[in-house]
């Protein structure tokens, strides 16, 4: 089960969102907006699983040496009625930015959004790739965002896998052998 969360209060100059469960029940037309905040690994998919969710190429995304997205991106679409806003957001293991700025630019654009749609729910999609190993530090880049969203961030998040055609066996076995981090 995913709980879906309304951001209720952005502290100023802070990194921690505070988000409450949002009220249960069927999406209808005029509903607030659904905010899907994508997170994860340099190189894991997040902008191109944006573009997949958006049916457009609406996020630069390609493979590369250096980090492609440095900044978040904002794109949206409908749904059964409901405006759905895609927030894109930088890598969580750029080696060429600190998790500090990382964070804080996250912060800043989904700050952004809950300014612009107060009432917004917010579901953070966690991006890993099958190509690369899902392992103790993607766990933990995944665990860092406690900083950003609190402490029950999990409660409203998804984790989503990426280039499954790599897969030989089905998703659970392949994530039951990665150890106990994961």
């Amino acid at each position: 089960r995913i709980d879906v969360w309304r951001v209720c209060k952005i502290p100023v100059g802070g990194t921690e969102l505070s988000m409450t469960p949002a009220t249960p029940g069927d999406p209808t037309p005029g509903d607030p907006p659904l905010v899907l905040v994508l997170c994860g690994p340099c190189g894991a998919g997040k902008s191109s699983t944006g573009n997949t969710l958006l049916a457009s190429q609406s996020f630069a995304a390609g493979r590369a040496a250096r980090a492609v997205t440095t900044a978040c991106g904002f794109a949206s679409t409908h749904c059964s009625g409901r405006e759905v806003i895609l927030v894109d957001t930088p890598g969580l293991s750029d080696p060429e930015t600190s998790v500090e700025a990382i964070h804080a630019e996250i912060t800043r654009g989904v700050a952004l959004i809950a300014a612009e749609h107060p009432g917004a729910r917010f579901a953070i999609l966690l991006i890993a790739s099958i190509a690369a190993r899902v392992d103790g530090p993607v766990v933990e880049a995944f665990d860092s965002l406690r900083q950003v969203f609190g402490p029950r961030f999990a409660r409203s998040s998804l984790l989503v896998l990426t280039h499954a055609d790599l897969l030989t066996s089905s998703a659970s076995e392949y994530l039951a052998g990665s150890g106990p981090a994961v």
